[in-house]
């Protein structure tokens, strides 16, 4: 598990030692010191454009999911989970590619 922060961008790659669920290889971040009510909008690219995209919010303290965003395969291996208000500080960040 990766720690972020707000502004940062991270550059990953899905492999099969990541796990799946749902059907999706997932990698898995904490995104901490937030603000309460900090707008957040997390982009997403692929390489693979064939390959649906899941972004998901958790938090960390309940284990309740707070946002989900998944894209259609005519996407473009792009998805953006954007203008996402919720209190708390820190989060889980799960983002995922369709296994194949």
């Amino acid at each position: 598990m990766v720690n972020i922060t707000l502004g940062q961008s991270i550059t990953g790659a899905f492999t099969t030692e990541d796990p799946i669920r749902s059907g999706y290889r997932l990698d898995e971040y904490d995104l901490t010191g937030l603000d309460d009510y900090r707008q957040l909008t997390i982009d997403l690219t692929a390489t693979n454009t064939t390959t649906p995209l899941l972004i998901n919010l958790i938090d960390p303290i309940t284990g309740n999911v707070v946002a989900v965003k998944e894209s259609p395969v005519t996407a473009q291996g792009k998805i953006s989970l954007s203008n996402t208000t919720f209190p708390g500080s820190s989060y889980r960040l799960l983002v995922g590619g369709q296994s194949g």
